[in-house]
């Protein structure tokens, strides 16, 4: 079997990081694989990263640098179609609304490929008249559409009815294999080269720096905590592609004097280790899918807080300390105050639930991928 992901970009962000796994998985099956990008990334950190592990697999790599706007539409269809012919796969497997389009338009125009598109946002993704139409023509070109959760399934139903006997629910899974166990004085070690002082609590999000992370809301927060007098450290982890909304959100420190207790780290690397130093994972998305980053906390065993939207009241069953609150800037301070103090006072983690291992297996998420190409 051969599959050909495509992505919009190299980054570790949430579509990308799943069809990343994915190949990772198959490729251990010896399973051939080739990967297209539709833009080059500005992630330089993670598009290297990215290169290097899945040239390390034997994985074709091919970005096709689509310029902005629809005038370079049918540039990228060509350039895709021409890809495609080379490495002549059984399955076209896009990730994120741009990729599906562009997916299910060259079976259109060109000779047809088995093509599932996966749909990972949990938001509107066709605003306007004209996204709602090429989402419907193209899904004359597509087999099966993947969906990583029950409520994107039922919202893309009812926008587009031609997709009903075409979607699937595949959730979103994290390969824990790469969360080894820290020990005491690697902790030390990894907290002293952040600077952070062992007797300040550590708040961490993780995510890209975009609007609908909503990064904005926990310089609110942090603001709060700061006018208590309560001390803290906040670590802000994820790429800076939206250079602008970056930009905003340093903007905001600033006036607000947050400097020493918010960092911005940017992309990282060892997110798993950073997790073992933190004592609440604090998640404002406005909306949301099937969250890696909120799988990753939970499965690190630490305490959650997150805004109130579908993706992350269904996790709630998985721990005992997954707190969802509505924004309120004074709520979510007062809610870290209190489990930091409970925390101190029962020497307690996170009350992870067993049941969650099997939740966010990786494995499970493969095979499922796998059991549908297969069914072609």
């Amino acid at each position: 079997m051969r599959i050909t992901f495509l992505i919009q970009s190299l980054q570790f962000a949430g579509s990308e990081k799943v069809a990343f796994e994915l190949i990772k998985h198959y490729r251990k099956k010896q399973i051939d694989c080739s990967l297209v990008t539709l833009f080059r990334s500005s992630d330089e950190h993670g598009r290297m990263r990215m290169l290097e592990e899945l040239r390390a697999l034997g994985v074709r790599i091919v970005e096709l640098n689509k310029r902005s706007g629809f005038g370079d539409a049918w540039r990228t269809l060509r350039l895709l179609n021409r890809e495609i012919a080379r490495f002549r796969p059984d399955i076209v497997h896009a990730h994120g609304c741009t990729p599906n389009v562009y997916a299910g338009l060259r079976n259109l125009c060109y000779r047809r490929t088995y093509t599932i598109t996966t749909l990972h946002s949990g938001g509107d993704d066709w605003p306007s008249r004209k996204d709602q139409l090429l989402e419907r023509l193209s899904l004359y070109g597509v087999d099966r559409v993947v969906s990583v959760a029950e409520h994107v399934a039922s919202t893309y139903k009812s926008k587009f009815a031609r997709a009903k006997d075409k979607l699937v629910v595949i959730e979103n899974g994290i390969d824990t294999s790469g969360y080894a166990k820290l020990g005491e004085d690697e902790k030390k070690a990894l907290r002293k080269a952040l600077n952070l002082k062992p007797e300040l609590p550590v708040l961490i999000h993780v995510a890209r720096f975009d609007p609908i992370k909503n990064q904005h809301f926990l310089v609110e927060v942090a603001d709060r905590l700061k006018r208590r007098r309560f001390r803290f450290r906040m670590l802000l982890v994820g790429n800076w592609q939206d250079s602008l909304y970056t930009e905003l959100i340093r903007s905001r420190l600033r006036e607000a004097r947050l400097e020493e207790e918010v960092t911005l780290l940017g992309s990282r690397d060892d997110v798993g280790r950073l997790l073992q130093i933190a004592d609440v994972f604090l998640f404002p998305s406005l909306y949301e899918a099937s969250p890696l980053a909120l799988l990753e906390a939970m499965h690190a065993k630490l305490t959650t807080i997150c805004s109130d939207i579908p993706a992350a009241r269904k996790l709630a069953p998985y721990s005992q300390n997954h707190h969802v609150l509505e924004f309120s800037s004074d709520r979510w301070a007062d809610r870290i105050q209190e489990v930091l103090e409970k925390a101190a006072a029962e020497n307690a983690g996170g009350g992870v639930m067993e049941r969650l291992q099997e939740r966010v297996s990786f494995d499970r998420v493969a095979n499922d991928y796998l059991a549908l190409c297969r069914k072609h």
